[in-house]
């Protein structure tokens, strides 16, 4: 279900972390939905949400301040 999301996600996605850690390598998110992002063509960045467990997310200031990803950008690394 989340690789059909990612085939119609466009413009700016959010992805939640854990904060301070990268997406796991292989993990749904890096293995399935991000090369499907990436190969559909209709997503222009995706902003890093952090998360900590029994805090809540933390939401950036603008967008620009926690781009994870970019079009045209190289993989970002993963765990």
């Amino acid at each position: 279900m989340s690789e059909v999301s990612a085939e119609v996600a466009s413009g700016t996605v959010y992805l939640v972390t854990p904060k301070g850690l990268a997406p796991r390598k292989d993990g749904i998110f890096f293995g399935n939905e991000f090369p499907v992002m990436k190969e559909v063509g209709m997503v222009d960045k995706i902003i890093r949400i952090d998360y900590e467990y029994g805090r809540g997310l933390v939401l950036p200031d603008r967008d620009d301040d926690n781009v994870w990803w970019a079009r045209g950008m190289p993989d970002p690394e993963s765990r």
